[in-house]
C-alpha cells in the first residue's frame, strides 16, 4: 500500500507529519514552558494545542455498529465548512466504508485507487501495539510523500519516538484519543521537529479502523499543511 500511496500521488508535492495533542480530560501534560523539541530547544505554548479547536462544543456521538465514538470540538460542522474539501473527502471515505460494514472499517478496506487521488500525498496509517505492561504504541506503517518530504518521520518509527522525550506524550494524545474513540481535528506546526520549521502548520484528523469491526487496532490519518 505504501507504494500505492506514492505511485498514485505524483501530481503533488509531499511532506511529513505526525499527530499530536489531547482532549481537556487530559490535564497531566508538562508545562508549555518545559517543553522541547527533539533538538533541546524550548517550544513556545502556541505548538501544543492539547483539546480540540473548538472545546465549546458538546461531544457529537456517533454509532457504528458496536463502536461508540465522539466527535469532539465541532468536528463533523468544521469538516462541513471546512474550505479545503480534503477534509469531507477523507471523512465520507471512512463513513462510506463504516456504513457498507456496518462497523468500523479495517485496515485492510482501504483502497487508495478508490479515493480522491488529492488524497494520497497526505495520508498515513499507524497500527497499535501493545508492549510491556499493555501500554499502546503507535508505529507508522505508511506515509504519503507530502509528509515525507516535510518531516524526518518514517514507515516503522513509533510515534513516542518523534520530537524528544519530553514532548512525547504530546504527540501521543491525539492516538491515544483515537483509540478510545475520541475524534478531533489538531491544529498545530512542525516545531516539535524542528525550530527552523516553526513556519510549516498543519492540521490532522485520525480515524479509527478495526479488523474485527469495534476493537481499535489501526488509524488512517489526514494531514493538511497550510504553507
Amino acid at each position: 500500500m505504501t507504494t500505492e500511496f506514492k505511485r498514485l500521488n505524483r501530481t503533488h508535492p509531499e511532506r511529513t507529519d505526525q499527530a499530536q495533542g489531547t482532549p481537556a480530560t487530559h490535564s497531566d501534560s508538562p508545562a508549555p514552558a518545559q517543553l522541547r523539541s527533539g533538538h533541546g530547544e524550548l517550544l513556545p505554548e502556541a505548538i501544543y494545542r492539547p483539546t480540540p479547536l473548538d472545546e465549546t462544543a458538546a461531544p457529537d456521538i456517533l454509532a457504528i455498529g458496536r463502536a461508540r465514538l465522539e466527535l469532539l470540538g465541532g468536528l463533523r460542522a468544521t469538516i462541513a465548512g471546512h474550505r479545503d474539501r480534503r477534509w469531507s473527502q477523507f471523512y465520507d471515505y471512512w463513513m462510506q466504508l463504516a456504513q457498507e460494514r456496518g462497523a468500523l472499517p479495517s485496515r485492510q478496506a482501504i483502497d487508495p485507487l478508490l479515493m480522491p487521488r488529492r488524497l494520497l500525498g497526505n495520508l498515513y496509517l499507524t497500527e497499535v501495539v501493545y508492549e510491556t505492561g499493555n501500554q499502546p504504541r503507535f508505529r507508522f506503517r505508511l506515509l504519503g510523500q507530502e509528509i515525507t518530504e516535510r518531516e524526518h518521520t518514517r514507515p516503522g518509527q513509533y510515534v513516542h519516538e518523534l520530537g524528544g522525550p519530553q514532548s512525547a506524550g504530546l504527540l501521543d494524545a491525539q492516538y491515544l484519543d483515537c483509540l478510545q474513540g475520541r475524534l478531533w481535528l489538531r491544529q498545530t506546526n512542525l516545531s516539535w521537529a524542528d525550530r527552523q520549521k516553526s513556519f510549516i502548520r498543519y492540521q490532522v484528523l485520525l480515524l479509527p479502523l478495526a479488523r474485527d469491526g469495534h476493537d481499535i487496532d489501526s488509524m488512517i490519518g489526514l494531514v493538511i499543511y497550510e504553507d
